[in-house]
């Protein structure tokens, strides 16, 4: 590609050459040479670079050989109409391509590229006033056609300078915005050309090559890849996007204060400046609003995180959130789905009165589920700030969330048995205390469980078997017990069951016999099949008997079970 590039650029110096220097007929040659061999790069350029949208340097490929018909700038001779259809073509393609590349370059923020057209329509009318100012206009084409090449080019110029800040170390972006810009210049010198403008400071012929080489460098040069891959942006409302605005609102004014003294305010020229200076007027408060709106959507990010980090409550959060996020955003639903750290789905809503078509932004939560915010009328439009807003409101959101499951997770640790899932000894105490303070004598009753031959099978199949037959035990205990019981494991292979019920006696025997069946039963392990079997100790509750009584009579009563099962 070097070897190219450098041959290129040989051959774009000779063929300059001839159309600054050389005879009128090596200028035809060399014209039309120009318009050969920028196409011809362009071509070249895209089999050889392979961007990801070809289409767009093909459209350019054909501005450029709609532009190299020698002599289609002629000074003061009529126009004909193949040649205005040719330079008709090649403006639009110059037009087209460029905003193309910016659309997939920079994406669909449509404000920055509006600002961008405002700032290059006020220098292109601000540019016309200047160079036109006190001489006579002589253009062979009428003002309109003038008008609207002018906002042709500057729409190119707009979209070329935003690839230029996109990808500012690509030399691609230069040339293209180099050679974009020359080639809208060959329309607006087409509607000048007598007078005396375009033709005194350099000639068309030499424009016209200069574009066409110029957009054929941009095609070879390596940085044209990078044109057609999107890129990740992510910005505001600059002040300087006002204070260039502000610039460019001067300088139209000037212009209005130039058409004033030339008594030209009412022709169309005029009008056009007038347009100028009222759009930046309206563009410019805008800015200023939106400012206002960005700071307000900041300030509500900043609010929501000391919320989620003050705020206890998960439920209570997220439907405060919902509730400020619509009126902030002027929203008319804003639906937030969560999912817990069971995969439960949880829905939170803040719903106003849709009215007409609608927009939704949605934002993707990292701890499992969505943002939605719902908007109509006239602002259903999303502006950035608002989707960069909604995105770090999404990451508040997951924040909190990671924090209430992380916090939920260390409370569940703390109050239960890892390997079983029961709860641990600190819970039954707390609920043994519980059950205690408001019981009368007689309703409550503790069962105190103990596995038998559990070292055996610790020590003849294995530490993990042992786990695994405390897993299943725990399980089958736990499908015996009455609604309303509790089930707890102390340690090792000691297990306490809870009976609450105004005549807990009964109710308890039957629940500790239906325990020694279940746990009598074989266990099959994956090491092997166990036979144990258990003990389990009975002691109701009587009236003025503290926890620790309680818990010495149960585990008492268990070792008399287990004294008379050994004596079978």
């Amino acid at each position: 590609m070097r070897r190219w590039a450098a041959g290129y650029v040989a051959v774009s110096v000779v063929l300059m050459a001839l159309i600054v220097a050389g005879p009128p007929a090596a200028v035809v040659v060399a014209g039309v040479l120009t318009g050969l061999v920028g196409v011809a790069a362009i071509v070249i350029g895209v089999r050889v670079h392979r961007p990801r949208r070809p289409a767009i340097w093909l459209i350019l490929a054909g501005a450029v050989g709609c532009t190299s018909f020698p002599k289609m700038l002629t000074s003061g001779a009529a126009l004909h109409g193949p040649t205005i259809l040719v330079s008709v073509l090649g403006n639009l393609g110059f037009l087209v391509a460029p905003l193309l590349l910016a659309r997939v370059r920079g994406g669909k923020d449509r404000e920055e590229a509006f600002d961008g057209w405002i700032l290059a329509l006020s220098f292109a009318v601000a540019l016309r006033q200047f160079l036109l100012a006190g001489q006579p206009d002589q253009a062979v084409v009428p003002q309109q056609v003038v008008l609207v090449l002018t906002v042709s080019a500057s729409v190119t110029l707009a979209a070329c300078l935003r690839l230029v800040f996109l990808a500012r170390r690509s030399p691609s972006a230069w040339l293209l915005l180099l050679g974009s810009v020359a080639g809208q210049l060959i329309g607006i010198s087409l509607a000048m050309t007598n007078s005396g403008i375009i033709g005194s400071v350099v000639g068309a012929d030499v424009l016209a090559g200069l574009s066409r080489l110029l957009l054929g460098a941009a095609a070879l040069a390596p940085g044209m890849v990078r044109m057609t891959v999107p890129g990740d942006r992510r910005g505001d409302l600059p002040y300087a996007r006002v204070v260039l605005l502000g610039i460019a609102l001067s300088l139209a004014i000037v212009g209005v204060f130039i058409q004033a003294g030339g008594d030209q305010l009412t022709s169309f020229g005029g009008l056009g400046v007038l347009s100028v200076v009222v759009l930046l007027i309206v563009r410019v408060i805008q800015l200023i609003n939106g400012r206002e709106r960005a700071r307000r959507l900041h300030a509500l990010v900043a609010q929501l995180g000391t919320r989620a980090l003050a705020e206890d409550d998960e439920h209570r959060l997220l439907q405060y959130i919902v509730e400020q996020v619509r009126v902030a955003m002027s929203a008319e639903a804003v639906v937030l789905l969560t999912d817990d750290e069971h995969g439960t789905p949880h829905l939170a809503t803040a719903d106003g009165s849709p009215a007409g078509s609608s927009a939704t932004l949605t934002v993707a939560l990292a701890e499992g589920g969505r943002l939605q915010i719902q908007r109509s009328g006239r602002r259903r439009r999303f502006s950035v700030d608002e989707r960069f807003s909604a995105e770090a409101v999404g990451v508040t959101i997951s924040s909190a969330l990671r924090r209430y499951r992380s916090e939920a997770q260390a409370r569940y640790a703390a109050m239960h048995d890892p390997l079983t899932g029961l709860p641990n000894r600190a819970q039954f105490l707390a609920r043994l205390d519980a059950a205690l303070a408001g019981a009368g004598g007689g309703s409550v009753a503790l069962l105190f469980v103990d596995l038998n031959r559990f070292k055996d099978i610790n020590d003849t199949l294995g530490h993990r078997a042992g786990d695994d037959l405390l897993v299943t035990a725990a399980e089958r205990m736990r499908a015996e017990v009455p609604d309303g019981g509790f089930v707890a494991r102390l340690a090792g292979d000691e297990f306490v069951v809870l009976v609450q019920d105004p005549a807990a006696a009964a109710p308890a025997e039957q629940v500790a016999r239906r325990l020694r069946a279940v746990l009598d039963e074989p266990f099959v392990l994956t090491a092997g099949v166990a036979q144990i079997g258990g003990s389990v100790g009975v002691a109701v509750h009587r009236a003025g008997e503290s926890t620790e009584q309680l818990l010495h009579r149960a585990d008492l009563a268990m070792y008399q079970r287990k004294r008379e099962a050994s004596r079978r």
